[in-house]
């Protein structure tokens, strides 16, 4: 084969094939070389390659190689694929990439260079760092062993370093809270395929939480090692609303639960504490069996107790809401606080001059307070400082989905204490009912969660912030209203008897109940009716032929609720009083129109004497708080 055929076949070829002497001077230029250059053959051979094609600040260095070449024989740059900077005839640089080879038997020395435009990919490469670095989302890779050898800047952000830099050399385990996790997840997906959409808990390079969404890609190179593209989404505050939005939805399940038993509990801690009330009536003075029976009274108080924890919990207590200046609840609470907390505890209070007022239940307020104190007290073994400020502050809507704060002027009650205080991991779940941290025996895990539930069926909001070792504080608010405060009147001691021929209507299908009222009402003096459901009731009202002058009706019964019932007896009867009664929740008493102003309600469970004192006010005209 002669000269002219090989010629061809360099003609023929697509990267631009270039031959130079040991002086650099061109020796060869084929016609792909032609075309990228904007040079001719004839014009390029004989030239100086550097002034050629090379930039002229790249000059110098070429020409030095050549010298050292001709010096030591050493071309350092043989047999290596570069990628630099080339110029066109008109002057315009652009990317390429060259490999240098000897050649063969030469003589003298010649070298030919192949070189190719890689102008496109250098733009696509540029175009997709810069996709890269902009992404809103972190974006890494790593090698098989999970060192980080590329980062881009929202991953660095995320991470809490200024320059992705930073973070290649390290190892992707350094972020993970659980390292094996890596390991984990990778063996899911092996050396091929990839993962969607997994959640993991990462940590930022300060250590503070980091929950993390990844989508991870294995890559092999032409050697088929292993490598793997991942992508970052922080999902913290997703992962924060969907954990509160659970939380809401467990504890309304618990309060629908406390809710749903409440009635039941109810009626039999009725029956209970008003049997033991009776047999310890029955008993003389001095008999032992009145202690048996006064413990099984206050065995049914504690319990019902709960129950009221429970449903307050779950916001579906019955309340007496009246417009309260707090300021007074507090100052007159304080002295039974000092006492509650025990004289290593310093109280202070501080209370706004211009103190707006609130609707609320003063008792449930009362034990809100008490509540928080007597957990101030428990987290403040060998004493400290129980500080508790009322002020007026405004309160802006939550930004999350599971529970919606109210917004508007508030009354803020702060109750702060020197404790031990609380991680954040405690803080997330101590208005759960049941949840404590106290040792086994010591309380109910109720205290915090009526807290919760009374402050939130009173309309208002319950925020905490509190730190190890720093004491923590608790803040109530509660919706300022306008109106005058309301005073009511203290009650005296619960007794009733009745006069000559009084006679009461009691409706209630739980038949212990039923007879426990009717011994009960017997004993006071009242000739008693008594009706298991509204049907029977309306046949004791036809059949009577004298007056009735009280009904005491259940409120929810079998065949007709007792207001129904009401408005039929009293349309008969325009003299009749009535009192309801129920051990329901508030939600079902609502809908009942029972706790409209002017009607009077007694809530399960209640003593005997409550039901003979109410009826007698009632009687008398003196119907008190419903």
């Amino acid at each position: 084969m002669n000269e002219a055929f090989y010629q061809r076949v360099v003609d023929a070829a697509l990267d631009a094939i270039i031959t130079i002497d040991g002086t650099g001077r061109v020796t060869g230029f084929n016609q792909a070389a032609e075309r990228l250059f904007g040079h001719t053959a004839h014009a390029a051979i004989g030239r100086d390659l550097a002034e050629l094609i090379i930039p002229p600040r790249y000059r110098d260095a070429h020409r030095a190689g050549m010298r050292r070449f001709r010096e030591t024989g050493v071309a350092v740059i043989l047999d290596k694929r570069l990628e630099l900077a080339a110029m066109r005839a008109d002057g315009v640089e652009f990317p390429c990439e060259l490999t240098v080879v000897k050649v063969s038997g030469a003589d003298p020395p010649t070298f030919a260079g192949y070189v190719r435009d890689i102008s496109e990919r250098v733009q696509a490469e540029r175009e997709y760092r810069e996709l890269i670095d902009f992404a809103p989302v972190g974006i890494y890779r790593t090698n098989a062993k999970g060192r980080i050898l590329s980062a881009n800047p929202a991953l660095a952000r995320m991470l809490g370093v200024k320059d992705p830099e930073q973070l290649v050399g390290r190892m992707i385990t350094d972020f993970y809270v659980d390292p094996e996790e890596r390991e984990r997840l990778l063996s899911r997906f092996g050396t091929h395929g990839a993962v969607a959409d997994l959640d993991v808990q990462w940590k930022k390079v300060d250590g503070k939480p980091l929950r993390v969404q990844l989508n991870i890609r294995v890559l092999l190179d032409d050697e088929d090692r292993v490598s793997y593209l991942a992508f970052v989404r922080d999902v913290s505050e997703r992962y924060d609303l969907e954990q509160a939005l659970q939380q809401a939805q467990k504890m309304d399940a618990v309060g629908r639960l406390a809710g749903g038993v409440a009635h039941d509990f109810n009626n039999i801690l009725t029956a209970i504490m008003g049997y033991a009330e009776m047999l310890k009536g029955g008993l003389a003075e001095g008999d032992v069996r009145r202690a048996d029976a006064e413990e099984i009274r206050r065995s049914a108080l504690r319990a019902a107790e709960l129950t009221q924890q429970l449903l307050a919990f779950g916001r579906k207590q019955i309340l007496a809401p009246r417009v309260l200046d707090l300021g007074t609840v507090v100052r007159d609470l304080e002295p039974l606080l000092r006492r509650i907390i025990g004289p290593d505890v310093t109280v202070r209070t501080s209370i706004a001059p211009d103190l707006g007022r609130v609707e609320a239940d003063p008792g449930r307020i009362e034990q809100v307070m008490l509540n928080l104190a007597a957990n101030a007290r428990d987290a403040m073994p060998d004493g400290g400082t129980l500080s508790i400020a009322l002020e007026n502050g405004v309160l802006s809507p939550s930004a999350g989905p599971a529970e919606t704060a109210p917004a508007g002027a508030m009354v803020v009650l702060s109750v702060s204490d020197t404790g031990v205080g609380m991680d954040e991991k405690t803080q997330r779940h101590i208005f759960e009912p049941f949840f404590t941290t106290k040792e086994a025996g010591a309380g109910t895990g109720l205290g915090l969660a009526t807290v919760y539930g009374i402050v939130h069926q009173s309309g208002g909001h319950v925020e905490v912030s509190s730190k190890p070792g720093a004491g923590s504080t608790f803040r109530l608010y509660l919706p300022r209203v306008d109106g005058a405060v309301e005073v009511v009147a203290v009650a005296g001691p619960k007794t009733g008897k009745a006069r000559p021929g009084e006679t009461v209507l009691v409706v209630e299908d739980e038949p212990a109940v039923r007879a426990l009222l009717q011994r009960a009402l017997g004993r006071a003096g009242f000739k008693v009716l008594a009706a298991s459901d509204s049907r029977t009731a309306r046949e004791q009202s036809a059949a009577h032929q004298g007056r009735i002058h009280l009904l005491l009706t259940d409120v929810v019964m079998p065949g007709g609720g007792g207001r129904a019932l009401a408005d039929e007896l009293v349309a008969a009867r325009p003299d009749l009083k009535v009192i309801y009664m129920s051990g329901y929740t508030d939600d079902v008493i609502a809908r009942q129109r029972v706790r409209d102003p002017g009607v009077v309600f007694l809530q399960k469970p209640f003593s005997t004497d409550e039901v003979a004192a109410r009826i007698r006010d009632v009687l008398d005209g003196k119907p008190g708080p419903g």
